[in-house]
């Protein structure tokens, strides 16, 4: 393979990705320094990262194993420098100094190997370059006021670690996070509301897949509670107690109990969760009240509480689809 095809499958590969930026948001976070030329290249070393010297372009070398590994360096590079603007962005970092550095995306290549001759250049991928800071400083407002994973949503949704969690789930816990850090407590509660609901309605389709056969629950049973569940003329709190009433018939979820380490009282716990949340979300109709004020401290209570409630739930729901699978 030539120069100009080395150059165009390395540049093939090279797709940041959201959790990659993610990824690099918490190490940041959770590693910082005032220099970001010392984060970055901590955070390249962590990760096993940093550029091949030079791309050797040799029948005797493999090509694939550095074109990997030159591709990953140029990735995380830009996952950093991507992070780094987010977080400031967020209001979490501040540029405490006017330089900027660019990252760039350069790779050398060669064609020389012991015993012969050749030729050196590399290659200029420019398009890939990002400048940062050279010096932050976290915000005074984040030092101590705000829950580290409350102040970016990427921070939070990081913390629930959840296979197979709903997109639109995924989204509504991303928005409450964002309206959360502005202070907006109520649209935040509706999107947290919105992420309870549909991971109780996830959970409850998952549970009506389990031991399809067993007449202990008719078909036409199975389908009343679907019914329920996708109908929009049921109530969440409908939704929720079909659920719980679903995974009391423990002659058909011992089995679901037994692999997921959740019975029927953490259901009943994180059902308490959920009322709070849709009490409190209840503010948002006209001349309603929650029954206690939704105040800071609460409303990061109930969003720090969604990360071991929701886990519940879509732990319960991911034994059930590999049973009924």
């Amino acid at each position: 393979m030539n120069q100009n095809e080395a150059e165009k499958l390395l540049r093939s590969r090279i797709n940041v990705t959201r959790q990659q930026v993610v990824i690099a948001k918490a190490y940041i976070m959770s590693h910082f320094e005032e220099s970001t030329l010392s984060m970055l290249n901590k955070f390249l070393n962590d990760f096993k990262a940093q550029p091949p010297d030079k791309v050797v372009l040799h029948p005797s070398v493999p090509l694939e194993p550095q074109i990997d590994q030159a591709s990953k360096a140029i990735i995380w590079r830009l996952s950093f420098g991507e992070a780094i603007w987010g977080l400031i962005g967020m209001g979490l970092l501040i540029p405490n100094h006017q330089a900027l550095h660019e990252i760039d995306a350069d790779q050398e290549w060669t064609t020389v190997v012991p015993g012969s001759g050749g030729q050196t250049a590399g290659w200029r991928l420019k398009e890939h370059n990002i400048s940062i800071p050279t010096m932050l400083r976290i915000a005074p407002s984040a030092v101590s006021n705000l829950p580290q994973p409350l102040s970016d949503p990427d921070l939070y949704l990081s913390d629930f670690e959840i296979a197979g969690i709903h997109a639109e789930v995924e989204e509504a816990l991303r928005q409450a996070a964002l309206c959360f850090r502005y202070e907006l407590y109520v649209p935040c509660l509706a999107m947290l509301a919105k992420a309870s609901e549909g991971s109780w309605i996830e959970l409850g389709i998952s549970l009506l897949k389990v031991d399809k056969d067993n007449p202990a629950l008719s078909p036409a049973k199975r389908d009343k509670f679907r019914e329920i569940l996708n109908g929009e003329y049921y109530s969440v709190v409908q939704k929720m107690d079909t659920v719980v009433q679903i995974y009391d018939r423990q002659d058909m979820f011992s089995e679901v109990v037994k692999r997921s380490g959740y019975n029927q009282r953490y259901l009943k716990e994180v059902l308490n969760w959920s009322n709070i949340v849709r009490d409190s979300r209840n503010a948002i109709h006209y001349g309603a009240d929650p029954a206690t004020q939704n105040t800071y401290d609460k409303v990061a209570a109930l969003l720090l509480g969604a990360v071991p409630n929701i886990r519940i739930l879509y732990s319960i729901r991911q034994v059930a689809e590999e049973i009924s699978a």
